[in-house]
C-alpha cells in the first residue's frame, strides 16, 4: 500500500515535471519566435524604406536633369536661334508632367513630400513663367530675349531650383543612412533572439533530463538493488 503511495507519488511528481518543462519550453520557444517576427518584420520596413529612398533618388535626379535640359536648350536657342537647339526642351516639356507625378510619388514623408511639391511647383513656374515666353520672344525676334537681364534671370532661377534639390537629396541620404543602420541593428537583433531562444530551450531540455533522471531513474536503481540485498 505504501509502495503504491510512493509510486503513484513519483508519477504525478514525474508528470507534474513533464507539463512544467514543456510549459516553459513553449514559452520560450513562442517568446524567441515573437521576438524574431517583430525582428524581421521590422527589417522588412527598413529594406522597404531603402528602396524607398533610393527610388526618390532616381526620381529627383531625373527631375534635375529635365530642368537642365530645359535650361541647356533655351539658352543655345536664344544665343543661335536655330530650332534645333529646343529638341532637348521639347522633350524635357513633354516628359515634365509624368516625372512630377513619378517624383512625387517616390516621396515616403510628410517634409519630402512638401519640398518636393515645392520643386516641381518652382520647375512648372520656370518652364510656364520664364522659359516659354523667353522662346516666344527670340521668335518673334525681340532684341530683349538675349539681354543680359533675361540670361541672369533664368540663371538665378536655376541656380535655386538646383539649391532645393541638392537639399532633397541630401536629406534623402540622411534617411538612406539612418534605414541602412535600423536594418543592421534588426538583423543583428533577430540573430541575438534566435541564439538566446536556443541557448535558452538547451538548457530546459539539459534541466529536465537532469530532473527526470532524478525523479525515475535513481528511484528505479534503488528499487533494483533492494531485493538482491535481501536475499544475501
Amino acid at each position: 500500500m505504501s509502495a503504491g503511495r510512493d509510486h503513484r507519488g513519483r508519477k504525478l511528481g514525474l508528470t507534474g515535471l513533464t507539463v512544467a518543462a514543456s510549459a516553459l519550453f513553449a514559452l520560450l520557444i513562442g517568446g524567441a519566435f515573437a521576438v524574431l517576427l517583430w525582428a524581421i518584420d521590422d527589417a522588412n520596413d527598413s529594406v522597404s524604406g531603402r528602396r524607398a529612398s533610393r527610388t526618390a533618388l532616381v526620381e529627383s535626379g531625373t527631375m534635375e536633369q529635365l530642368l537642365i535640359d530645359l535650361e541647356t536648350g533655351q539658352r543655345g536657342y536664344v544665343i543661335t536661334h536655330r530650332e534645333e537647339f529646343l529638341q532637348p526642351w521639347e522633350s524635357a516639356r513633354r516628359a515634365l508632367p509624368a516625372e512630377s507625378r513619378r517624383f512625387l510619388a517616390g516621396t515616403i514623408s510628410r517634409e519630402q513630400r512638401q519640398k518636393a511639391e515645392e520643386i516641381i511647383r518652382g520647375v512648372r513656374s520656370f518652364l510656364e513663367d520664364y522659359s516659354v515666353p523667353l522662346v516666344e520672344m527670340v521668335r518673334r525676334g525681340e532684341p530683349a530675349a538675349g539681354s543680359a537681364a533675361e540670361a541672369a534671370e533664368g540663371k538665378r532661377r536655376v541656380d535655386t531650383l538646383r539649391q532645393e534639390f541638392h537639399r532633397y537629396m541630401s536629406d534623402e541620404r540622411a534617411q538612406l543612412a539612418e534605414r541602412t543602420d535600423a536594418a543592421g541593428a534588426n538583423s543583428h537583433q533577430a540573430i541575438l533572439t534566435a541564439a538566446v531562444g536556443l541557448g535558452a530551450s538547451l538548457a530546459v531540455v539539459a534541466a529536465f533530463t537532469v530532473l527526470q533522471h532524478q525523479a525515475v531513474v535513481r528511484p528505479v536503481r534503488g528499487c533494483r538493488r533492494r531485493p538482491g540485498a535481501g536475499r544475501r
